[in-house]
């Protein structure tokens, strides 16, 4: 039983692997299971029960905050939770009113405390995952020990220092710097989901696929990483027709991008297209082996450029 726990659970952080899919976890554990409701009543500082409302995404005109928790006396608390997104809503949630008052306390759950984070007198505090995981390893249920395995995966943040292709941990550091960006790529709308579906490496190309799926049932499956064969040699962003439902669509979308560009640049062939990063731009990126903060820029620009605009016109029509 626990082995197969486990492993459900470990297959699910493969795919469920970002903050919405995260919270939506730990919703149905505090929605269904005491142990979990004693652990945030200790680190939340309120106490949380079956008669507590937990609103997920509560709908207000700053933002939807994950969490906001309200007890019979209309105690409330809001809750932010984070993985790798640096995006921070501190002024914002300050002004959330509910049943007539200012939410007095503001909890931030993240992996590491962000530099902006506000002072303790601003009513926001910090909580630390590794405290949550802390005391769920204090639970002998295996439940909680799958969910324990699950937490410690998704929120592991790989550090990785610039890309240098000369040295032996190079290509580590560029799939970790690949990895990163699509965990934080954030489209414009909450209705569009982006999703890890496998890594690919094999002697012409690392990388990882990765799926955008939308409302009206849309969906492109698509591979972003490093590719070094007899035609293309570098960072490209290529699907294939077989796999993808709009791949026309989404060929004409790229096309029209590219068209005052280098056809160098940009394929299409009967059943597979793609785009590589003009050669200029790897050319910077690999002479900016000790900035890898210039080295994300250009390749999260690239990223960005093109399913930004799949995004724009393909699901958001």
């Amino acid at each position: 039983m626990e082995n197969n726990l486990d492993s459900f659970l470990e297959y699910l952080s493969d795919r469920l692997c970002h903050e919405n899919n995260v919270s939506d976890i730990i919703y149905a554990f505090l929605k269904s299971n005491i142990a979990m409701q004693t652990i945030f009543s200790k680190l939340f500082g309120m106490e949380i029960s079956t008669e507590t409302e937990i609103i997920r995404e509560y709908p207000t005109k700053y933002g939807r905050p994950d969490f906001v928790l309200i007890n019979n006396d209309l105690k409330s608390v809001l809750i932010e939770i984070k993985l790798f997104d640096q995006k921070q809503h501190f002024e914002d949630y300050k002004n959330i009113i509910i049943n007539g008052k200012i939410i007095p306390t503001l909890f931030l759950l993240g992996i590491e405390k962000p530099t902006s984070f506000p002072p303790d007198s601003d009513r926001w505090t910090w909580i630390a995952w590794s405290q949550i995981i802390k005391e769920i390893k204090k639970i002998n249920d295996p439940l909680f020990q799958a969910l324990l395995h699950y937490l410690e995966k998704v929120t592991k943040m790989e550090k990785y220092d610039a890309v240098n292709m000369n040295e032996p941990i190079g290509l580590r550091n560029l799939n970790y710097m690949m990895k990163d960006i699509i965990r934080n790529y954030k489209p414009v709308s909450d209705d569009i989901q982006i999703t890890f579906e496998k890594t690919r490496f094999s002697e012409t190309e690392s990388g990882y696929y990765y799926s955008i799926k939308g409302t009206k049932d849309k969906e492109a499956y698509i591979f972003f990483g490093l590719v070094y064969n007899d035609w293309h040699k570098g960072f490209m962003l290529y699907l294939e027709k077989d796999s993808n439902p709009y791949f026309d669509n989404i060929a004409k979308i790229w096309d029209e991008l590219y068209k005052d560009r280098q056809k160098d640049y940009y394929y299409r062939i009967i059943k597979e297209c793609g785009v590589q990063m003009p050669e200029n731009e790897q050319v910077q990126f690999f002479k900016s082996n000790n900035n890898k903060i210039e080295q994300k820029e250009i390749l999260s620009n690239f990223f960005e450029k093109f399913n930004g605009a799949i995004v724009k016109e393909l699901f958001l029509d």
